[in-house]
């Protein structure tokens, strides 16, 4: 979601696993067009109650923690 603020947003987009309704790429999948991804957000898929598992979150944080 497009911050106010300048600030970095990392959105969480919750995925079924392939072959279930709301499965990544498939018809009713896609990000609402009210939630206004900005250009410089990260979306994070994630099909786990928990965010960091089988997804790149950890990865996402590490990189802006990183000295660039």
């Amino acid at each position: 979601m497009q911050s106010t603020t300048g600030l970095l947003v990392i959105d969480m987009q919750v995925c079924a696993f392939d072959g279930q309704t709301y499965a990544k790429d498939t018809h009713g999948w896609e990000i609402h067009p009210r939630m206004k991804i900005g250009d410089e957000d990260k979306i994070v898929y994630k099909a786990q109650s928990n965010a960091f598992e089988n997804t790149k979150l950890q990865q996402v944080l590490s990189s802006l923690l990183s000295p660039a």
